[in-house]
């Protein structure tokens, strides 16, 4: 997936949080699971240049595109 520069109110940040949830996600590496689609159609999205400017504002990082290594990402058989 290509990173949502343009996207209602993204604003070609690469960071984008999600309001109702405080977690930020990557979108140069979103993951299907991120349910970025959602986000923005809820208008939940809130961009951010960096990564410290979302944590500064109280959101964690999103266990599916920072691959955070406690997540399982193996397929369920």
């Amino acid at each position: 997936m290509g990173r949502r520069w343009t996207v209602r109110g993204l604003a070609g940040e690469r960071f984008c949080g999600d309001r109702d949830h405080k977690m930020v996600h990557d979108l140069d590496h979103e993951d299907a699971q991120c349910h970025i689609d959602e986000i923005i159609e809820h208008s939940e999205a809130m961009p951010f240049r960096t990564i410290e400017e979302a944590h500064l504002h109280g959101y964690h990082d999103c266990p599916y595109c920072f691959r955070l290594p406690w997540v399982d990402r193996t397929p369920a058989h």
